[in-house]
């Protein structure tokens, strides 16, 4: 019971009928002792009767004027966000994601674009690399001080800054990303990390192959029809599996191009591939699937073994309100090869 203090009120709830029947006894007995002629006595009864009544309505109305009176962090917030994603566009939805540690109401999910995540879990950098725009955050479970420096806090909500098992007005900050080389240095090295964000590439695929690549953190089942891969993140990996053996093949390798066919499903996008120093910007038309070629520097290539994605939509059809499909999109590639070139 000592360990279970947020509850304490709750779980002493079985214990006040007895205290009653105890607190009537005590007050009859009280009267017997004080020998009382009939009339005071009745008095002496209905006076504890009404005050017995009495104290615990006033109290009612009291905690129900306080009720009516406050207003949760939460419900301030959330109509804000609620009003906002409903003037915003499909594919012009800010995505936000909010952290289940601050235990929103669960229509919240339902009437926008907006996701949960586990703050314990998720970092503010991988939820920003896969698509989220706004992060609303609990500064009761903290935030590394390294990717701290990579955002700025565009709101701050006063409450309870304290850990709660039970929340009630809880202290709130919303972060997005400040646009810096520090930030796409830190999604590149988190493209490196996690599975999720590296397409596996086989520049020569064998004879019959439909799909010469494959998402390497696992598939969803929206893509096991698809012929193609899906970068889900802001920065993605496009590894190279049989770069070594395809550079033997090339007719030459003093100079690598790269050619892929690229299409991305929301309208004004742009694809930069990067390695180091080097980099090429591509618009594509919406939906509509493109030839490009790319020259990087063979030694970099060869090194990283495949070359960087950013993509700056990278958006859910299902928060956008378009599709169920609840991936993370940005743009989709296939039919990568390699080809050498005489200087």
């Amino acid at each position: 019971m000592i360990a279970q203090k947020t509850n304490f009120t709750r779980n002493m709830l079985v214990i006040i009928p007895f205290l009653s029947i105890i607190a009537s006894l005590a007050f009859i007995r009280s009267l017997d002792a004080l020998k009382l002629e009939k009339r005071p006595r009745a008095f002496a009864i209905v006076a504890f009767i009404l005050i017995g009544l009495g104290y615990p309505l006033r109290e009612s109305f009291v905690a129900r004027a306080e009720t009516l009176a406050f207003v949760d962090s939460r419900s301030i917030l959330g109509s804000e966000l609620l009003k906002s994603g409903a003037a915003q566009s499909p594919e012009n939805k800010t995505q936000v994601a909010l952290s289940g540690q601050l235990q929103f109401p669960l229509g919240m999910y339902t009437s926008g674009p907006f996701a949960r995540f586990n703050q314990i879990t998720s970092s503010p950098l991988e939820l920003y690399g896969r698509g989220f725009d706004k992060l609303v955050l609990s500064p009761a479970w903290g935030i590394a001080e390294r990717e701290r420096s990579l955002f700025a806090t565009s709101e701050r909500i006063l409450g309870e800054l304290k850990q709660q098992r039970i929340i009630h007005d809880p202290a709130i900050e919303i972060l997005e990303a400040r646009p810096s080389a520090a930030l796409t240095a830190a999604l590149t090295e988190l493209a490196t990390k996690d599975r999720e964000l590296q397409i596996d590439v086989l520049l020569s695929p064998p004879t019959g192959t439909t799909k010469a690549c494959s998402v390497s953190g696992g598939l969803s089942p929206a893509s096991a029809s698809e012929t193609y891969c899906w970068g889900q993140g802001r920065v993605v990996f496009l590894r190279f599996s049989d770069l070594e053996s395809a550079l033997r093949t090339a007719p030459n390798t003093s100079k690598v191009t790269v050619y892929l066919d690229a299409m991305t499903p929301w309208s004004g996008n742009k694809i930069r591939f990067f390695l180091g120093n080097w980099s090429e910007t591509r618009s594509f038309d919406q939906g509509v699937w493109a030839s490009t070629s790319i020259q990087p520097p063979l030694a970099a290539m060869n090194a990283a073994g495949g070359i960087f994605v950013e993509i700056e939509k990278v958006l859910s059809p299902k928060l956008q309100g378009i599709s169920a499909d609840d991936r993370n999109l940005g743009a989709a590639f296939k039919n990568i090869r390699l080809d050498g070139s005489r200087n």
